[in-house]
């Protein structure tokens, strides 16, 4: 990966997290730490894996790889929060809106999660891979 992109991608990604962190300092947000935390470890186990591979044996290909996923983790990451944050200054939820004009159509999410346990589950990793914030 070339070098100028590698700084241009690690720019990038600080400063998103640089803003979620003074925002939700400066916002009062109650934020899953827990939940953002087990990112870390895996972001900064993808970046040695690069650097490592970038200086130690060089390999283009594997260091491409293992830089662009370490980015991707903690882009998404950071991005995923600013969009929560963002949300607050957007106008108010419409969650209630929305569960009503399901029902009015007759899909009962509720319904859905009890009566189908494992399609619920599949659902729920599926969401539980992409972080919330709380």
């Amino acid at each position: 990966m070339v070098p100028v992109l590698q700084r241009t991608l690690f720019a990038v990604a600080a400063s998103l997290i640089a803003v979620d962190i003074a925002w939700g300092v400066a916002g009062h947000f109650h934020v899953d730490v827990v939940a953002y935390g087990r990112l870390v470890p895996l972001g900064l186990a993808l970046l040695a894996g690069g650097i490592f591979y970038q200086t130690r044996r060089p390999d283009d290909s594997i260091v491409a790889m293992l830089l662009g996923a370490s980015f991707l983790v903690f882009f998404s990451a950071a991005a995923n929060l600013l969009n929560n944050y963002l949300l607050t200054i957007a106008g108010p939820r419409i969650d209630a809106q929305l569960d009503a004009a399901d029902r009015a159509l007759g899909f009962d999410w509720y319904r859905l999660m009890v009566t189908m346990p494992i399609k619920f589950m599949r659902l729920q990793i599926i969401r539980d891979s992409t972080v919330t914030a709380h």
